[in-house]
């Protein structure tokens, strides 16, 4: 759906999601994802969203794996310009990858909802954003609590330029094969531009622990876009 951010302004992601069970045999890129894209100057929605076909211009990409083939449950959130390799990230999980061990990750595969927030406050800077700048910009919550990010094994600096307009967020997933298909449910999807959810926010949105409609709990606070599923 379109949007209208940049890694120089607030915004915030809250969703929903009930994961597959995982059944995938080789570890890769298999994982349920959510991105914020750009347009390359193609004109094609592909080239500007992180299909398996395409991995370049995917802007701000959060993503989850469960268990697959025995590795614990992990997830990464990345900015990725126009090539993959330089892209930033940082991970979420409970293995030290250099950058100091992070909260232990949930196995969210066990067929029940889960409410996720991801929260940018910007980095009022034009220039490339940084690995750094994802550790020091950004909030991740899950069912209500923050988890604490840590470094990635690389990845220092993307070619995302700070003030790349970000002006699609697509929902996905990628089997093993490399096959497109959605792996998880998804409801309550809510962007916000231009505001940082607060932690006060987030409790709101938690509520009793099940999906609820984001225009009445925070009434104040109204999304840019929201989809109910």
């Amino acid at each position: 759906m379109p949007i209208s951010a940049s890694f120089q302004n607030d915004f915030s992601i809250s969703f929903w999601a009930k994961f597959a069970t995982p059944t995938y045999s080789v570890p890769g890129n298999q994982a349920s994802y959510i991105n914020l894209g750009y347009d390359d100057g193609s004109g094609s929605l592909e080239t500007h969203s992180y299909f398996s076909s395409n991995t370049r211009n995917s802007g701000f990409l959060w993503s989850y794996k469960g268990y697959v083939a025995g590795a614990n449950p992990h997830g990464h959130i990345n900015a990725i310009g126009d090539t993959l390799n330089s892209a930033a990230y940082v991970d979420y999980d409970n293995v030290d990858d250099g950058g100091g061990a992070a909260d232990i990750v949930p196995d969210m595969t066990d067929g029940r909802w889960y409410h996720i927030v991801i929260s940018w406050n910007g980095t009022g800077s034009s220039s490339y954003v940084t690995k750094q700048n994802l550790l020091d910009n950004m909030t991740y919550y899950i069912d209500g609590s923050q988890v604490n990010l840590k470094s990635g094994s690389s990845g220092a600096t993307s070619d995302l330029a700070g003030n790349k307009v970000l002006d699609t967020l697509c929902v996905g997933g990628i089997l093993g094969s490399g096959a497109e298909d959605k792996a998880f449910n998804i409801d309550e999807l809510a962007f916000w531009n231009d505001y940082t959810l607060t932690s006060g926010n987030v409790t709101t949105l938690y509520g009793n622990g099940s999906p609820g409609n984001v225009l009445t709990q925070l009434a104040s606070n109204q999304p840019q876009r929201y989809v109910r599923f």
